[in-house]
């Protein structure tokens, strides 16, 4: 990424603060018009050099021009590309259109990450949306799904991307070119795999993946089949049902298998009636650009509420660990109408980008599979409390922790008021932070194994005689996925009389003796 375009932005918008102070993005809108007008200057000479020098789509005109706005009503960043953008005779989006887009859209976006803020990228051609500009309806009506038989739990997982048949070259090859040490087609599988069974055991739900998982070679190529694309797979499976695999039957573009194999995806999760699509990717940009991301269709509001569900529990499980403390989730998801992947979906569709391939740091991430399990349950954290209807985000925290007393002798409880969704069980560990002189306390772990609605509830002893004492504790929660809460601070007091004591014979978590 250029740092100088960034910083000028930046100069730009009078956001230039302290060097390592954060400041507050600016909305389109909140924008001075001269300012607005500036920036879409800088953004469309920017763009303009990267589609000048970018490797030309067979049949694309050499003199393909674009503009970019800011549109402050709908808060979106508009990329307009001239009619010479479009190859020769093209009829549809291609595979390279989609790559070639989102390039532009991807580096429009993370120049001003952190500066603007908008809602996503918006794709036109000619003025008209990039998904209008082509009169593909009867296309469209043609591959409509024939099997409705959906149930309301039933997900599919697609892994981005995988091997096929280019027809210029005559030979099978990755989607993607390695970036780092990966190829994004041969690591998201282990995503999808992981997703698929943490669907299963989790959200209880009925799991369909658009790549194979076998081992066993796949003749034409010769490769395994766990390497080739939904298309191949889907054509194994679904032999007589030609359009899940083939949208292309007149085409003779190079490309058209991988062309074929982007639509195949929603076209699955269309003929099954699936309720929602999961797309994993790993995500390119210039080399600066980091961690994840989650993208919808713009103007599916279902589909962003799940977008930001899942990037919420992303979040969560992810930094959780304590080497991905830091690691980059945003808060909220991107519209894009550039990608078929969830444009042709009938249900909530969404493109997952776990992390940058073109980022190194990210690309040894990507490799962990510490991060590849926390990214995975924070999916599926995020698509399981979504279908309960619980689409604000909340992490798990301790709310609060009433101060308790009792008389000397007894015990009494403690109550953890705590929000969010843990996993049990959960672990609450009590620890002393000052005591009082001529006392001893001893603080404890306890354990809840089953799902207990908040509060839990813990054992207090005080022992010994006296005047009333009061020392001071903190608690913290741990789930059973090892997302820790802030630990909470409160007090006790022992050998007071107070009403709101309540005798236990259980074994106390934490006590106060007076000495």
């Amino acid at each position: 990424m250029k740092l100088w375009i960034r910083s000028l932005y930046c100069a730009l918008l009078v956001l230039c603060l302290i060097p390592g102070h954060a400041f507050a993005q600016v909305e389109i809108a909140a924008m001075p018009t001269a300012k607005r007008a500036q920036i879409e200057i800088m953004l469309t000479q920017e763009l303009q050099l990267r589609l000048s020098t970018a490797k030309r789509i067979a049949g694309q005109a050499g003199n393909a021009g674009l503009k970019v706005s800011l549109d402050a009503r709908r808060g979106m960043l508009i990329i307009d590309l001239s009619k010479e953008y479009v190859p020769y005779g093209a009829q549809h989006i291609t595979a390279e259109m989609e790559d070639s887009t989102t390039q532009l859209a991807n580096t429009a976006s993370e120049l001003l990450r952190g500066i603007v803020k908008f809602n996503g990228v918006l794709i036109q051609i000619d003025g008209k949306d990039i998904d209008k500009y082509f009169d593909d309806k009867e296309f469209i009506k043609s591959i409509k799904p024939t099997l409705t038989t959906g149930a309301a739990d039933k997900v599919v997982v697609s892994a981005g991307h995988g091997i096929y048949y280019h027809y210029g070259f005559n030979d099978w090859r990755a989607q993607r070119d390695p970036s780092n040490g990966i190829t994004e087609d041969f690591i998201t599988p282990g995503y999808a795999t992981e997703l698929h069974n943490l669907l299963v055991q989790r959200s209880d739900a009925s799991v369909y993946l658009a790549r194979s998982i076998g081992t066993h070679s796949h003749a034409p190529s010769d490769e395994a089949w766990w390497k080739l694309g939904a298309r191949y797979f889907l054509q194994e499976a679904y032999p007589q049902v030609r359009g899940l695999w083939l949208s292309y039957p007149k085409s003779t573009d190079a490309l058209r298998e991988r062309n074929d194999d982007i639509m195949s995806r929603p076209k699955y999760a269309n003929y099954l009636g699936a309720n929602t699509l999961i797309h994993l990717h790993t995500n390119a940009a210039d080399p600066s650009a980091t961690g994840t991301r989650a993208i919808y269709h713009a103007g599916r509001a279902a589909d962003q509420k799940l977008a930001n569900n899942i990037l919420c529990y992303m979040k969560e499980l992810i930094r959780a660990k304590d080497i991905y403390a830091g690691y980059t989730v945003p808060v909220e998801a991107e519209a894009r109408n550039n990608l078929a992947e969830n444009s042709r979906a009938d249900m909530p569709s969404v493109i997952v980008e776990v992390g940058f391939h073109t980022n190194l740091n990210d690309a040894l991430a990507l490799q962990d599979p510490v991060l590849r399990t926390a990214s995975m349950k924070g999916v599926e954290k995020g698509y399981r409390l979504n279908s309960e209807g619980k689409t604000a985000c909340e992490p798990f925290k301790i709310e609060s922790i009433p101060s308790a007393s009792g008389p000397h002798n007894s015990s009494f409880t403690l109550a953890f008021n705590y929000r969010g969704y843990p996993q049990f069980p959960i672990k609450a560990k009590m620890e002393n932070v000052n005591c009082p002189i001529g006392s001893t306390c001893t603080g404890g772990e306890v354990t809840y194994e089953t799902k207990i609605p908040s509060p839990l509830s813990a054992t207090f002893s005080c022992s010994g005689d006296g005047p009333p004492r009061t020392s001071k504790w903190r608690t913290i929660l741990t789930d059973g996925d090892e997302v820790k809460t802030t630990p909470v601070e409160y007090s006790v007091t022992c050998g007071s009389g107070s009403s709101r004591q309540i005798f236990s014979e259980k074994r106390p978590a934490a006590s106060m003796q007076t000495n």
